[in-house]
């Protein structure tokens, strides 16, 4: 897929794709509640289009803070996505994922998977 626009963190790459969605990959680390803000002011800046469909790709060993995960589960962070789709590559990741979910009860389409293709593929029927 090609790529609109991207911007890169010591953290993780955001990507806007030509088809509208947001991927956001995270690298291996712990992001805290300064990073999100970073990521938010970023897509911002890049533009995207409000509410976007969101690609979160997180590899084993990348995490994020409390603070950080109550941040951007604010109402005013989650109404700017329509839907949400989270790329894990462990199961450790995804029982992560699934605690968020729970924890956070997101009002947006949200689901964990373990391919990416799989993944992109909800989330263009979601547009």
């Amino acid at each position: 897929m090609e790529i609109q626009s991207e911007t890169d963190f010591e953290f993780a790459t955001i990507r806007l794709r030509v088809d509208g969605i947001v991927e956001f990959t995270q690298k291996p680390v712990v992001i805290d509640i300064n990073e999100v803000k970073e990521c938010h002011a970023a897509m911002d800046l890049l533009q995207v289009e409000q509410p976007f469909l969101l690609l979160v790709i997180v590899p084993l060993g990348a995490s994020s803070t409390k603070e950080a995960r109550e941040y951007a589960s604010q109402e005013s962070i989650r109404n700017r996505i329509k839907a949400q789709a989270i790329v894990v590559d462990s199961l450790a990741t995804r029982i992560m994922a699934n605690v968020y979910m729970k924890i956070n009860r997101p009002k947006q389409p949200i689901k964990v998977f373990s391919d990416k293709n799989a993944a992109l593929e909800w989330l263009l029927k979601k547009k």
